[in-house]
């Protein structure tokens, strides 16, 4: 990340905390070995399901 915009690597942290925060919530753990495929799926479902609710709040 080195040369990289100040928003781009506060960005970056902002997503892997959101990621980071959702498998510790999903599966209740911190623990990596628990990371398969699926968690990065549900995760990628969790973000469209968030973007398309703000895009319909007043």
């Amino acid at each position: 990340m080195l040369g990289s915009p100040t928003a781009t690597i506060e960005a970056k942290k902002r997503d892997l905390n959101l990621f980071i925060n959702f498998f510790q919530v999903s599966l209740g753990s911190e623990i990596i070995d628990l990371w398969t495929p699926s968690i990065t799926k549900a995760f990628q479902g969790y973000l469209l399901y968030e973007a398309k609710n703000s895009l319909n709040k007043p």
